[in-house]
């Protein structure tokens, strides 16, 4: 208690010093700041199975609105953890992290895919729709609902350790995986699909993945000395299926995956990373994840780099070179291991309260880091030496736009028009203007972004302390105190962020006395 203590006072004169060297200032204007939100053995939502829908709702809208005050612009949604759903699927059950029961529905029945997005896109954030693409049970004692896949094809998958998976390597499973992507690209106004770092399991000592009868059906040609091989082109078949099928439907629609933080060691490959790790994403997941986003069959990678600087195996700084090296002009974020500040047993190093805040400064000192990523959303909660705090006066202060989405083409986003400031209720003032008419594609707004200056001043677009707040709908309210002895003048212009995270020009000023 005492050391938890001591790191928070530490923690608090550290947010002082940067605060008032003007970090904040330093930050940039486009960054991706997200959150995983792990639905998994309700890691971060819901709380606990069984609540009922209002209190669920009541759990996402206190979560969005921290979100919202940490200025994050990205929510990272599990909505399939375990071959089911937090969604009103057509092919698979309701979560058992719902209810408790897998197969029965929210009560009262709702949508929280549904809530979520809107609540997001509300609040001016994207909401990426998270999947883990082969995982079935999390131990062989749970229970499957009549009627399940699994329970339908028992020979499209096996148990490896205590969890039970699909297969990749039978194509229909993955045509299954891809029928269950398009249904939520088709039906929801998701920003991206998610997938993990699961798609071969992790590999246990001693333990064979048992895939020799798939392998025997359909190894297409390679010999059984190359099964890894064929384990890596069924995972290339897998994401290379799933990207083509989400751009035929939305090509606005980010495709992302977020893999374990080495991608090969270079004592394996002189192409890797200078680390020494004991897997790989290459040789132990079977996920070749650079061919990926080299021949463009992803929109993002977000690699686990989940430990510290000067780790002896895996160093943070190492591994962020080495990641932003193998962007090729996608875009590359960093997934930063939040848990650690509370981990039972964690290294020593997760007690310097500096550790995170030096992650921060040195991805955004390479041009080739597009921003953070954080697992988990609980533990924004529950971190004792006051980083969320600290992210809130200093790295954070400002809020900051999505990355553009520049290897798509679209057309340049409308300025918006017929800026109107007009008073209503309580001495508040209305701000309107007209939403363009256009139809749904690349143009279609996304965001508005509200910048906001004294009168007299000038508003910098390419600085974001000009950001005032980023808004989904045509409109905007000004909350002005009815007392206010001295009221000032203010400038506010309006850009539009469409599909691809462009900005438009900024729009006529409006001045508003408040």
């Amino acid at each position: 208690m005492k050391q938890n203590l001591t790191a928070r006072l530490i923690f608090i004169l550290f947010t002082y010093l940067v605060g008032s060297m003007g970090v904040a200032q330093d930050s940039p204007k486009r960054e991706m700041r997200g959150v995983w939100v792990a639905t998994v053995l309700n890691i971060d939502w819901p709380s606990r199975p069984g609540l009922n829908a209002r209190q669920q709702q009541k759990e996402i809208d206190q979560l969005l609105d921290e979100f919202k005050s940490l200025n994050l612009n990205a929510v990272f949604l599990q909505i399939r953890p375990v071959s089911d759903a937090i969604y009103r699927s057509n092919y698979e059950p309701w979560s058992q992290y719902l209810s408790g029961v897998q197969g029965e529905a929210p009560n009262p029945l709702y949508d929280p895919l549904d809530y979520f997005i809107e609540g997001c896109h509300n609040r001016g954030m994207e909401l990426h729709a998270w999947m883990n693409p082969f995982r079935v049970k999390q131990k062989p004692e749970d229970k499957l609902v009549e009627g399940h896949i699994f329970e339908q094809h028992p020979d499209w998958g096996w148990q490896y350790g205590t969890k039970t998976y699909l297969d990749p390597g039978i194509p229909a499973v993955r045509d299954f995986l891809s029928e269950i992507v398009k249904d939520v690209v088709i039906r929801y106004d998701v920003d991206g699909i998610h997938f993990d770092d699961y798609f071969y399991p992790y590999p246990i000592p001693g333990e064979e993945i048992p895939d020799s009868v798939s392998f025997e059906k359909y190894n297409n040609g390679y010999s059984i000395d190359r099964i890894s091989d064929w384990r890596r082109n069924n995972v290339d078949e897998f994401i290379f299926k799933i990207n083509r099928d989400i751009k035929d439907i939305k090509p606005w629609v980010q495709f992302g995956v977020s893999p374990f933080g080495v991608w090969r060691n270079k004592q394996d490959d002189p192409d890797g990373s200078d680390t020494n790790a004991g897997t790989t994403a290459y040789d132990g997941l079977y996920s070749d994840v650079i061919k990926w986003i080299r021949l463009g069959w992803v929109d993002y990678l977000v690699p686990q780099i989940y430990w510290q600087f000067d780790h002896p195996k895996a160093d943070f700084k190492t591994l962020a070179d080495w990641w932003g090296e193998h962007a090729f002009n996608r875009n590359m974020f960093i997934g930063h291991g939040l848990y650690r500040l509370t981990q039972e047993g964690a290294d020593e190093a997760w007690k310097n309260p500096v550790e995170f805040p030096r992650q921060i400064r040195y991805v955004r000192k390479n041009p080739d880091l597009k921003g953070s990523i954080w697992f988990s959303s609980s533990r924004f909660f529950n971190e004792t030496i006051g980083f969320t705090q600290f992210l809130k006066n200093a790295y954070y202060r400002n809020k900051a736009l999505m990355p553009e989405i520049k290897w798509i083409k679209g057309d340049e986003p409308f300025t918006p028009v017929n800026i109107q400031a007009r008073k209503v209720k309580d001495n508040n003032v209305l701000l309107k203007w007209d939403k363009p008419f256009v139809k749904e594609g690349f143009s279609e707004p996304k965001f508005y972004v509200i910048y906001r200056c004294k009168n007299g001043e000038r508003i910098d677009i390419n600085d974001p302390k000009y950001i005032y707040d980023v808004v989904k709908h045509p409109e905007y309210l000004i909350k002005i105190p009815f007392f206010k002895l001295k009221k000032e003048e203010y400038i506010y212009r309006i850009t539009t962020i469409d599909r691809l995270n462009s900005e438009s020009e900024l729009s006529n000023p409006v001045v508003i006395n408040q």
